[in-house]
């Protein structure tokens, strides 16, 4: 998390200010940067993901419930760590 927090401030798109509360522990914000770099990448990935909708041979809905089928009958939870 401190490298991704550090290569986005590095980059302008964030700010990291000291908690006054707690000098140890900061808030982060985007910046004007930020937001439109945030902005982009949104567009470019709406652009890719309604493409790979379109492709699909069934409706999403219905594809999203014979996911849900198999992770169920795999006994896998959705912790992601």
């Amino acid at each position: 998390m401190t490298d991704w927090v550090r290569t986005i401030t590095d980059r302008g798109h964030a700010r990291r200010v000291a908690r006054q509360s707690d000098r140890r522990s900061y808030d982060l914000s985007l910046t004007a940067a930020g937001v439109r770099a945030h902005r982009s990448a949104n567009a470019s990935f709406e652009q890719v993901n309604t493409a790979f909708l379109a492709g699909l041979l069934h409706p999403e809905a219905e594809l999203c419930g014979y996911l849900a089928e198999i992770i169920a009958a795999t006994g896998v939870r959705g912790n992601r760590d």
